[in-house]
């Protein structure tokens, strides 16, 4: 800046100066985008906004998921026991809170990558023992979400749902 304030006064003093040569920064114009540009920028757009979306939707079903098993403790440790054994009843008590936290990565920039990651392999394991008790003569009833819903037995549907937000969950663990 100072070197440009020198290079007017010496253009004064020395009457080279001009109303329309006086010290003016060049106009740099810039190419409009070319069509390719444009469909790269909307691309990378509208996944950062599906990305976005997907980590949304899927920490509102975890969080909605952890709300009813929390509430819904003897119907969590029952799903539990039906879907896994009795030796893994330990585990009721811990996933509420495991799905809360995973609910919460998910809407953390830092960790949603990592979060939704964790959330494949979480609803990958449920999709395992949701196939292994529809093969069963009577299904085990669906614990899913405790309470908030009419609890039926684990059918296809089950299992298509979990796949959908497994799906989901592939979508969020994308680098946004």
């Amino acid at each position: 800046m100072f070197p440009v304030g020198i290079a007017a006064v010496v253009l004064v003093i020395t009457g080279e100066a001009s109303a329309s040569n006086s010290c003016s920064v060049p106009q740099v114009t810039r190419p409009a985008p070319t069509q390719p540009e444009l469909v790269e920028y909307a691309a990378v757009v509208v996944s950062t906004v599906a990305i976005g979306l997907a980590r949304l939707a899927l920490a509102v079903v975890f969080l909605l998921a952890a709300y009813a098993k929390a509430t819904d403790q003897p119907g969590t440790r029952l799903g539990v026991i039906e879907l896994a054994s009795q030796r893994w009843n330990w585990v009721s008590p811990i996933l509420p809170v495991a799905e809360a936290v995973l609910a919460i990565g998910l809407l953390v920039p830092t960790t949603a990558k990592f979060a939704a990651m964790f959330a494949i392999g979480l609803l990958g394991a449920f999709t395992v023992l949701l196939i292994r008790a529809v093969r069963r003569e009577h299904p085990p009833l669906c614990h899913c979400f405790g309470q908030l819903g009419k609890a039926q037995p684990v059918s296809a549907q089950t299992i298509a749902r979990n796949v959908a937000l497994i799906a989901l969950a592939v979508i969020a663990a994308l680098p946004s």
